[in-house]
């Protein structure tokens, strides 16, 4: 399976350049220094892959009802832990769930989980799917996407719980430490500067003098204040909220003429047919948005959280920053296919163009998928992406072998090496394999934990 899955990558990469060769010819005659090959003695093969003490997907050993994600090593397991706990007291849906771990992804990412973040969600249970995506046209004074969403969604499940509530819950039940993150660390070291002018954040993120470095703990803050925030100007900022349902539909056999015998159903928030039509949507900022998720028996949440922090702009008195511009949303795709009983979903959540990843991916047979072990090496194969002006490849070289690498550099374009691209996440239901039937799988090229039940 693998073979042919790698053989097909590489014809998709060959076609492609054959599309849009119209729009580079004038470059490369008005250019005679265009051509850039890649150096093979200077590629870093230092490239992430899975670790076996992290794992990506979760096994069969026993029944397991419930999959917690999220960024970093430890939230998975300290959020698994801390319902576990909770339910020893009151009764939880599983929305109320999911409304507690997002609330939870403000702790742990008060950057791209800002209460001023764009707001994603896909939700499904078994066939059925539904997807959710809550932005606002302004960043002024507490207009929330994240907790607009929440509310939302827990009306929508007939929750007996409000916002203000859950978030009580959490100031009240949760114990644990948030830790600093990779993701999280990274973006406090780049801004560090813009952090130590806001007296407010110059305590909370700096300790001696030194911005805090991962692994450290954050200090506690209340949620429930920030909620009361968001709920006294909540009817001034009614009028600026957007939600949308909406999802363009296509065939497998629009992408790919392999899947001709198992024709599956495509859905996505993004318009696919404009990469097929070498339209490339490629913005000017790099999305970096977080990814969490939770299951419960059938039923899946996937969501994202985001917003463009090239100049974080720090909220006054509390931990969050927030963009001067709305953020663009990422790409959320799910496909099904009755013949096959199988159903994937894909999220692709960092890059100037993320929508291309997940294009390349239904350009491949997934009928050949047999369970997720499948779908991590699926996740796992070499990546690259089409940029212009000037037109150029970024390519995971180092992930790729040697043959994947000599026939990429056959090609008569703008190629640089990237040690990763993207951050892919998946859930999918192979429910006639015997093994590794359903649940999620993470990007190894991320810092992810997933936990299992």
């Amino acid at each position: 399976m693998n073979i042919l899955l790698k053989n097909k990558l590489f014809q998709i990469i060959s076609n492609t350049f054959k599309h849009i060769r119209i729009f580079t010819i004038f470059f490369l005659l008005t250019n005679c220094s265009l051509l850039i090959k890649l150096d093979k003695q200077h590629i870093d093969y230092s490239v992430i892959h899975s670790s076996k003490n992290i794992p990506k997907i979760c096994n069969d050993k026993k029944n397991q009802n419930t999959q917690i994600v999220g960024d970093g090593k430890l939230i998975a397991k300290t959020f698994l832990k801390f319902t576990n706990q909770l339910e020893k007291k009151i009764i939880l849906k599983p929305i109320e769930k999911f409304a507690l771990f997002t609330l939870l992804q403000m702790l742990l990412r008060p950057d791209q989980s800002s209460p001023f973040a764009r707001f994603q969600v896909l939700i499904g249970n078994k066939n059925k799917f539904k997807y959710w995506d809550v932005s606002s046209n302004t960043n002024k004074d507490w207009s929330s996407p994240i907790f607009r969403g929440i509310e939302l969604l827990l009306n929508h499940y007939n929750s007996k719980y409000s916002l203000i509530k859950l978030a009580s819950i959490i100031d009240l039940e949760f114990k644990p430490l948030i830790k600093v993150t990779p993701l999280l660390s990274q973006f406090l070291s780049t801004n560090q500067n813009i952090i130590k002018k806001s007296s407010f954040q110059k305590k909370y993120y700096f300790k001696s003098y030194q911005i805090i470095h991962e692994g450290e703990s954050l200090k506690n803050i209340s949620l429930r204040k920030i909620v009361k925030l968001y709920l006294l100007n909540k009817n001034k900022h009614s009028k600026h909220y957007t939600l949308s349902n909406h999802l363009f539909s296509f065939k497998s056999t629009d992408f790919s003429s392999h899947q001709k015998n198992y024709i599956g159903k495509v859905q996505c928030n993004y318009d696919l047919f404009l990469y097929k039509k070498s339209i490339y949507p490629i913005g000017k900022h790099i999305l970096k948005n977080n990814l969490f998720g939770i299951k419960i028996k059938n039923l899946f949440f996937l969501a994202s959280s985001g917003q463009n922090l090239d100049t974080p702009i720090p909220v006054k008195g509390t931990p969050f920053f927030k963009s001067k511009t709305p953020s663009r949303p990422i790409p959320f795709c799910y496909y099904k296919n009755s013949f096959l009983n199988f159903n994937l979903l894909l999220v692709s959540a960092k890059g100037r163009d993320p929508g291309q990843y997940l294009y390349n991916i239904f350009n491949l047979d997934l009928s050949k998928l047999d369970d997720l072990k499948d779908l991590e090496s699926l996740l796992n194969f070499p990546r690259y992406l089409i940029l212009l002006n000037p037109p150029r490849i970024l390519f995971e070289s180092g992930k790729s072998d040697q043959f994947q690498l000599d026939e990429f550099l056959k090609l008569n374009f703008n190629i640089y090496n990237k040690n990763t691209l993207g951050n892919i996440w998946a859930y999918a239901s192979f429910n006639q394999s015997k093994t590794l039937r359903k649940g999620f799988v993470t990007d190894a090229r991320q810092h992810a934990s997933i936990a299992c039940q």
